[in-house]
């Protein structure tokens, strides 16, 4: 009898346009057709939704779209929840970072108004430091089993000791106070690089999204050169350039002059 391969198991997916890259080839390794659902500065655009084939999975960052930074209205929420409803379609909802939300008020996540159809997976290396690699799933009761059985094969456990001191962390509300406190300095971050933007491309962009996260993403009213890349390069600067004249700025892990040279150098590379 021949192995049973994963890789030939047929699942269509839904992957929101533009997503993460690598999450993208984590899903087609698995032998799942991708289909891009189309996303505005608000998130996924429901409306657009295929109703003819009915995909298996849908992968979703509503809280706040990567990259672009959109926040889904509770409206488009409530829409994804019937949409998984009708066609049986589960929803994997990836809640990188929004513990870092800088205006309004939270919006229910999905998982909150369907948790049988919702997969709520979050983590704490964006809050606490990357190395930590830690990270949790919230799951359908129906579905915990199979979840356990895949944690196994692909690495049986977390770390013990990592885990048993971050609970105690938790528990002594040591996490809330530093989530508290971060969200601080990075809506301090962000607002300089939106100053300096401001200084040296007035008039000349537009910041996408909402205010959340640790990055950002800036829409420019003029072409970019062909050789941007290379330009940036060049300054020794890291901004990953968008479809659409558009450039994605970090800023969690930066200083604020550190920023405010960045945005000089990004200048430098696009005025070259």
């Amino acid at each position: 009898m021949s192995p049973v391969c994963y890789c030939q198991l047929e699942m269509k997916a839904l992957v929101e346009e533009p997503t993460n890259e690598d999450l993208k080839s984590i899903l087609a390794a698995t032998g799942a057709t991708l289909r891009s659902m189309t996303v505005d500065d608000s998130g996924v655009i429901t409306a657009d939704l295929p109703q003819k084939k009915h995909p298996k999975l849908a992968y979703l960052t509503p809280s706040h779209q990567f990259p672009l930074g959109g926040i889904l209205p509770i409206q488009r929420r409530i829409e994804l929840i019937q949409y998984a409803a009708r066609t049986g379609c589960l929803l994997l909802e990836d809640d990188y970072d929004s513990e870092f939300r800088y205006d309004g008020v939270p919006v229910h996540s999905l998982q909150s108004l369907d948790p049988e159809r919702v997969l709520y997976v979050g983590t704490f290396s964006k809050i606490l430091f990357p190395a930590l690699r830690i990270g949790y799933i919230v799951l359908p009761s129906s579905r915990v089993a199979d979840f356990i059985r895949l944690k196994q094969l692909a690495d049986y456990q977390t770390a013990s000791l990592e885990q048993i001191v971050l609970s105690r962390y938790i528990r002594k509300r040591l996490l809330h106070k530093h989530v508290h406190k971060m969200k601080k300095v990075y809506a301090k971050r962000r607002q300089v690089l939106i100053d300096s933007l401001e200084q040296h491309f007035t008039g000349q962009y537009r910041v996408c999204g909402r205010s959340a996260g640790l990055h950002l993403v800036a829409e420019f009213q003029f072409p970019f050169r062909e050789d941007l890349p290379k330009c940036l390069h060049s300054q020794n600067v890291f901004a990953a350039q968008l479809e659409g004249n558009r450039l994605l700025m970090g800023y969690g892990h930066l200083k604020e002059n550190e920023i405010r040279e960045g945005v000089r150098r990004i200048r430098n590379a696009l005025q070259r």
